[in-house]
């Protein structure tokens, strides 16, 4: 395909903020998605308990709208569930780095957030301190 030089010229200039922001908007729109396949609900049952029309929340979930706080806390209350998660300082204070090592490709661990927890685990290795092995 033959790129065009003018906008190659522009993406290269263009501030790095207006890449962070097309990301955020296509992730959240992807997560609203999410939501609705979830909920089975389509864009229209959004649009009829938001108040909006079809179009707009179309529109939405092209991935280019600037969402307003208001407008996701909206969704958020009418899906039931979190759009975003903020971070305290106090959580992240909390969080302990874990390192897992996975035995076989094929089946994944993923770790519960309680460490204390340790039925899934088959071992413990004190040579790696931070490392939990997998019993998969």
């Amino acid at each position: 395909m033959k790129r065009n030089k003018l906008l190659d010229k522009i993406r290269k200039y263009r501030a790095r903020y207006v890449n962070i922001f097309v990301d955020y908007t296509f992730d959240l729109s992807a997560r609203i998605q999410f939501l609705l396949d979830s909920n089975s609900m389509g864009q229209k049952d959004l649009a009829k308990a938001l108040g909006k029309n079809e179009s707009e929340i179309s529109k939405w979930l092209s991935g280019s709208h600037n969402f307003t706080f208001k407008t996701v806390a909206k969704i958020e209350d009418v899906l039931g569930a979190k759009l975003l998660q903020v971070v305290s300082n106090d959580e992240i204070q909390n969080i302990q780095k874990v390192e897992v090592l996975v035995l076989q490709q094929k089946q994944v661990f993923i770790p519960s957030f309680d460490f204390h927890h340790q039925s899934k685990l088959s071992s413990y290795s004190a040579r790696y301190t931070k490392t939990l092995i997998a019993d998969c």
